[in-house]
Parts: C-alpha cells; sequence; structure tokens
C-alpha cells in the first residue's frame, strides 16, 4: 500500500512525512497532473524520474523530481466526480479563476508560486452551471488574486450578475 499525501500544508515539510514514514509519495506544488501520472506510475505505465511534482524516498535518500507549472489551466478536467452529486448540497464547493498571484508578499504562500494564471471564465461558469444544477449550495472562490486582472474580474461579475438576474441562478433552497 502507498500513501500519497499533498496540499501546500504538506509540500513545505515534505522530508520530514517521507522520513518518518508518514507517507510515500508527497505531492508538491500542483497536483492535478502530477498525481495522474503518480498513478500510472504506480501501474508500471510510468517511470518514477518523469512525475514532475513529487517527493519520494529512494535507498532511504529523498528525492524531489522537477516542480513544474501548470501552463495551461484549461486542460485540467472538471474536480467533480459523479458519486459526489447525492452530497453536494451538503458540502461546500470550491471554484477558481486564477491560479499564482503577481505580487511577491514574504508571508503569502502563493509568492512562491511564479506569474498569475487564469481559468477560460467560460469553463468557470460551466463549472458553476454544474454544481448549481446538482444542488449546490454554498460554493467559495479560492482566488488569492481574483483582482489582479481587472478585465478579467470585472468581466466575471457582469456575467455573474447577469446569470443571477436572468435565471434566478443562486435562488436556492
Amino acid at each position: 500500500m502507498n500513501i500519497v499525501l499533498g496540499g501546500p500544508e504538506i509540500s513545505y515539510d515534505y522530508e520530514e512525512y517521507l522520513l518518518n514514514g508518514i507517507a510515500n509519495f508527497i505531492v508538491i506544488n500542483e497536483g492535478e497532473l502530477a498525481f495522474e501520472k503518480l498513478i500510472k506510475h504506480l501501474s508500471g505505465e510510468y517511470n518514477i524520474y518523469d512525475v514532475e511534482n513529487i517527493a519520494y524516498l529512494e535507498n532511504g535518500i529523498v528525492k524531489q523530481n522537477q516542480l513544474m507549472q501548470i501552463e495551461d489551466l484549461n486542460q485540467l478536467k472538471d474536480p467533480f466526480f459523479q458519486e459526489d452529486i447525492k452530497d453536494i448540497s451538503k458540502k461546500v464547493q470550491y471554484i477558481e479563476l486564477s491560479r499564482g498571484c503577481p505580487y511577491k508578499c514574504s508571508y503569502c504562500l502563493a509568492s512562491l508560486e511564479k506569474g498569475l494564471r487564469f481559468f477560460n471564465i467560460d469553463k468557470v461558469f460551466d463549472q458553476i452551471d454544474y454544481l448549481v444544477n446538482h444542488g449546490a449550495r454554498t460554493i467559495k472562490f479560492l482566488d488569492r488574486s481574483f483582482n489582479a486582472n481587472k478585465k478579467i474580474a470585472l468581466s466575471f461579475f457582469k456575467n455573474l450578475s447577469k446569470k443571477t438576474i436572468q435565471t434566478a441562478y443562486f435562488n436556492l433552497k
């Protein structure tokens, strides 16, 4: 059995988790593509050295593969699973419009990322539509730098307000 951990809280102290046997693999940085490749590695389809954004132990030594950002966020699959639909109204749903930050504030985790990247607004609204149509009651935006690009932020709010007025978009029971 392999234990895989990831996320910002673990990524920065990954050596400790590996050396203490808490996990076999740590996904560092963005995990969507790395996790998929790691699963393929575990099933024998991928060489471990070709899986970016992971750390692991090799002969008792912590190894960290190349770190990469996902340049085109729109290539990512929607993060919603069919088996979660029955509970969608009971859980908080998360949506991103962007990742990264153009600033380098010393107190912020986003300062470690390079650049600011945006999801396509139409794709974001497709995800929101999916969630609302399946009973989502609480949707949170994860963006640290939502308003860093004024044009995109205004376009998003314009589209959101238009949808709200036209379709009673958030008239949730």
